[in-house]
């Protein structure tokens, strides 16, 4: 059951005092996509990920958040695409902007996901360029986001391991193979071994479609 609630915050940005839908609980049945999107019922909490002030338009995980060089984001040719495209104000658009803050503020990772939860929304938008493109700004985030990280570590893995998904679903196809290919070269879990298994036929196959973990083991 997800239950949600109602707050006020302030836009760290222009001030203006707005009410926004805030999570405070969910639960989830089923099995996650290969990306990681959870199942229902917290994946129909989409829209309560990211706040947007209905005022200048700032979004982010908290519109009372401000990462460091959020202005200059904000004042990016990149941030002003996303106000004055059509996606603006869609959850996608509510998505890239956060994205946009957080690689602004030098944290990678989690512009990465916010670009992949873009792609989720362009999904269900039916905006299948769009996922395509967001899908792409994600692995591209990831893959920065792991240039400190030890390659052997199970955090390593398991983002590489979704950054085949990633990459399958963005029509990369060479790329997901190959980073397949190395992972296969690692001691990796059998649950995590038989995804990418499912991953390398796929990618072989040109199928871009969206698979759930259950799907691919065979469950």
């Amino acid at each position: 059951m997800t239950t949600l609630g109602q707050e006020e915050q302030s836009c760290a940005l222009c001030g203006v005092k707005s009410e926004h839908t805030s999570i405070n609980s969910t639960n989830s049945f089923g099995s996650p996509d290969l990306d990681l999107r959870p199942p229902e019922m917290e994946r129909s909490t989409m829209a309560y990920w990211v706040q947007e002030c209905p005022n200048c338009g700032y979004a982010y995980d908290s519109i009372e958040e401000k990462p460091p060089q959020t202005d200059a984001t904000v004042s990016s040719e990149a941030y002003k695409a996303i106000l004055s495209s059509p996606i603006n104000g869609s959850l996608t658009g509510r998505f890239l902007k956060a994205s946009l803050i957080s690689e602004g503020a030098s944290e990678p990772d989690s512009a990465a996901n916010y670009a992949l939860n873009a792609a989720w929304a362009a999904d269900d938008a039916d905006d299948i360029e769009g996922a395509i493109s967001h899908r792409e700004r994600a692995a591209n985030l990831f893959a920065i986001s792991l240039n400190d990280v030890d390659e052997m570590s199970e955090d390593s893995i398991v983002t590489r391991t979704r950054m085949v998904d990633i990459l399958r679903r963005a029509e990369r196809w060479d790329e997901a193979l190959k980073l397949a290919e190395v992972l296969f070269g690692l001691e990796l879990d059998a649950t995590i071994r038989a995804v990418l298994e499912f991953e390398r036929s796929a990618a072989s196959k040109q199928d871009g479609l969206c698979y759930t973990i259950e799907e691919a083991l065979g469950d």
